[in-house]
């Protein structure tokens, strides 16, 4: 089983070294709180796999460590979580440092008053005059005691979702924009490939089709040419709803 078996053992020296803590936390204590303790929670809380520490000692002093391997037996509760809730919301509450059974008991609020306490503590965290050093319990004390937004805050909020939202939307026209330009050019590319004859073909029926019949008399007296923009986007448009000779 690829999660099960133990690390090598290392003295504590060397397990200093592979933690860059060579110079600090020289008291074993202190190392323990400050590096191994943290970093087994973490590692426990949000991967598929469960560590455990193992001590070698001489007397009371701890002299070497390896880490226990195991399968973690969160991971299918934190799958099942996974699913219960929105992928966005999922992981807006990973980032506030939420554990597996933290998320299961707030998933059982409503979407809607989940929604509107990771914004209000979105909000509170980037405009705290103080910093916020622990997202997750403030994000479960505005979801117990329901904090809301004062006045001032609410209006402040709400101007910089109406901001967000229209940025997001710029975003997506732009998107869109590019999206139809590269079709566009794709189309024209397909019919620069085609051979003479195949080409001539295809301008013949767009002479003959409704595309052709608006721009006609702008053109009079000129021959076909893909100079011309108004000349392009109308072809680019007959080409997309048919398929050339030799395409599929």
């Amino acid at each position: 089983d690829q999660f099960r078996g133990a690390t090598d053992w290392w003295t504590i020296a060397e397990f200093r070294a592979i933690m860059n803590v060579v110079d600090i936390y020289s008291q074993f204590q202190d190392l323990h709180k400050r590096v191994i303790k943290p970093s087994v929670k973490q590692i426990n809380e949000y991967s598929d796999i469960y560590i455990t520490p193992d001590y070698q000692a001489r007397g009371r002093t701890k002299t070497h460590i390896r880490f226990v391997i195991e399968e973690n037996p969160n991971v299918a509760k934190f799958a099942e979580d996974k699913e219960r809730l929105p992928t966005a919301i999922f992981e807006e509450l990973k980032k506030f440092g939420l554990s597996n059974s933290q998320i299961d008991m707030v998933a059982e609020y409503p979407l809607d008053t989940l929604i509107e306490k990771i914004e209000f503590t979105q909000y509170r965290i980037k405009n705290a005059k103080t910093r916020i050093d622990r997202p997750d319990a403030y994000f479960l004390k505005a979801l117990r005691e329901d904090l809301r937004f004062n006045t001032n805050e609410l209006a402040l909020f709400a101007s910089e979702k109406e901001e967000k939202s229209r940025q997001a939307a710029d975003i997506t026209l732009q998107q869109e924009k590019k999206s139809q330009t590269d079709k566009n050019a794709a189309e024209l590319e397909a019919f620069k490939s085609l051979n003479e004859t195949e080409q001539q073909m295809l301008i013949d029926e767009f002479e003959s089709s409704d595309h052709y019949e608006p721009i006609k008399m702008f053109l009079t007296g000129k021959k076909f040419t893909l100079r011309s923009p108004m000349v392009r986007t109308a072809f680019v448009k007959f080409l997309q709803e048919g398929a050339a000779p030799g395409r599929e």
